[in-house]
């Protein structure tokens, strides 16, 4: 997708098939990227409800969307919000990833 076309066309172009190629299924890579995160930050145990920790996880890099967005407005963040919207959407509904 272009960019100047939709920015939830754009942010779905991304978050399906191509970027599970790339990254592996949402799903997954949040899981492992909350496991390192707790070896960084002792006392936070994953693995008690994985489901919660990668929702918390995506909520983060939704967050830290915002945060860039208010300091440099940019399409990229807006498109990736979207994305990571998209991506929580998939954690509730467990809506295939790898399409």
């Amino acid at each position: 997708m272009k960019a100047g076309g939709s920015i939830l066309a754009e942010a779905d172009d991304l978050t399906a098939g191509a970027r599970n190629k790339a990254y592996g299924p949402w799903s997954e890579d949040a899981g492992n990227t909350m496991k390192i995160m707790a070896i960084l930050k002792p006392g936070h145990e994953v693995g008690l409800n994985l489901d919660a920790d990668r929702e918390w996880f995506t909520f983060a890099m939704i967050v830290l969307k915002l945060v860039r967005e208010s300091f440099n407005a940019k399409r990229d963040n807006r498109v990736d919000m979207a994305g990571y919207t998209k991506l929580l959407d998939q954690l509730h509904t467990g809506e295939a990833e790898d399409r």
